[in-house]
């Protein structure tokens, strides 16, 4: 599974529906996200561990707690 689709099955957990391609991410880490280099900044400083998410949807805005898990070896 990558960082993206980790991040999709967060938002769908957390937001009405399943994400879908309109969904805003407007800051990670309490930093607003402008592009995608200030998401991957985020990311990294997220360490695998847990990133919290705005997520704009239409008019909805949400917070939502990413969190990683490793790989296991082989899947």
């Amino acid at each position: 599974m990558t960082i993206l689709d980790e991040i999709q099955t967060s938002i769908r957990k957390h937001a009405e529906g399943a994400s879908s391609s309109g969904d805003l991410i407007v800051a990670a880490a309490g930093q607003p996200v402008g592009g995608v280099d200030d998401l991957f900044d985020a990311l990294q400083g997220a360490q695998g561990g847990a990133l919290e998410l705005r997520v704009v949807r239409g008019t909805d805005e949400r917070t939502v707690q990413v969190v990683f898990t490793p790989e296991i070896e082989g899947k």
